[in-house]
């Protein structure tokens, strides 16, 4: 190898980890497992992040497709279900009386 030239092994969808609650407008944690490229760039929501590690919140549910590109690898895609939080509803009766 010459002086200057990183040997980049691509990422797999295996060395992708996605941490945190798949609810809107809580923080998501984009990775790679296995880091040993110089440059990751994510495309999230439209949105392009850089590093082997990014935080994102998606404001609206529904599925989402997440871009993981490094210089020299094809890109990787993966499709996640961002899910609408739960309302609860209930009445309360009070048969104590």
């Amino acid at each position: 190898l010459g002086q200057g030239f990183v040997n980049a092994q691509c990422p797999t969808l295996s060395n992708l980890v996605i941490n945190g609650s798949l609810c809107p407008n809580n923080n998501l944690t984009f990775s790679v497992s296995d880091p040993r490229s110089v440059v990751y760039t994510w495309t999230i929501d439209g949105t392009s992040l850089t590093g082997s590690s990014v935080t994102y919140a998606y404001p609206t549910s529904g599925n989402k497709t997440v871009t993981l590109s490094t210089a020299g690898c094809s890109n990787l895609n993966r499709t996640i279900s961002i899910s609408t939080l739960p309302s609860a509803a209930f009445t309360l009766t009070n048969n104590n009386k």
